[in-house]
């Protein structure tokens, strides 16, 4: 009875390994297919919008991130943040 599980281990182990060979061929034919169809000479330019994307993250994280807007569920202005955008605006007019 041990023998049969004996022939039964050394069947899987064989059959693992020739598995684990045959995933690594084609993992490597994987790697050459991906590199013939990339194209050597392409390059990508960087986005003209990145920089406005940058800003408007930034802005938002400044201003919006951590706000709670749970008392205002009909998004009516809000005075305060005028208030406070005007009053810089106002600063660098008279500073001029």
């Amino acid at each position: 009875m041990y023998e049969i599980f004996y022939v039964i281990n050394l069947y899987y182990r064989e059959g693992k390994g020739k598995k684990e060979k045959g995933k690594k061929d084609k993992d490597e034919v994987k790697k050459k297919k991906d590199e013939e169809e990339e194209d050597p000479g392409f390059k990508m330019q960087p986005s003209n919008f990145l920089g406005d994307l940058q800003n408007a993250n930034t802005e938002y994280e400044e201003f919006w991130c951590n706000r709670d807007e749970s008392q205002n569920p009909w998004q009516h202005a809000d005075v305060e943040m005028i208030r406070d955008q005007k009053m810089v605006e106002v600063e660098v007019e008279l500073r001029r």
